[in-house]
């Protein structure tokens, strides 16, 4: 599967911070504890090119089907989407998507301050 989910990432890292600890030889290592499905309350993806925003759901790449999405507001011009992370807040699900978009420079128009030369 091409999507790397956020929980095997943070997975890893709680391994290689363990095996960091038994090189170094100081005090305990403290293996990383069993931690439930139960425990939390979102999952995510990331990926760089593989979640698209189409006719109002996501899609994901190497993944069957489309989400469905009630966006509260839309996506600006030419943005593209590099993380999703799904929230379930008590019978609903929320998504957050994080968003890059080009750089846009804006102009502020001066204005005349009152009491400056």
């Amino acid at each position: 599967m091409f999507v790397k989910l956020n929980a095997l990432a943070a997975n890893a890292e709680a391994f290689q911070a363990f095996f960091r600890r038994i090189r170094a030889k100081r005090g305990k290592a403290g293996f990383p504890r069993f931690k439930s499905r139960h425990r939390w309350r979102s999952f995510g993806f990331s990926e760089f090119c593989g979640i698209r925003l189409t006719y109002g759901a996501l899609v994901f790449k190497g993944m069957p089907g489309r989400l469905k999405l009630d966006l509260h507001r839309p996506l600006p011009d030419h943005a593209s989407i590099r993380s999703c992370t799904l929230t379930k807040e008590g019978r609903a699900w929320r998504v957050a998507l994080q968003i890059e978009v080009a750089d846009v420079h804006t102009v502020r128009p001066r204005s005349r301050q009152p009491g400056r030369d």
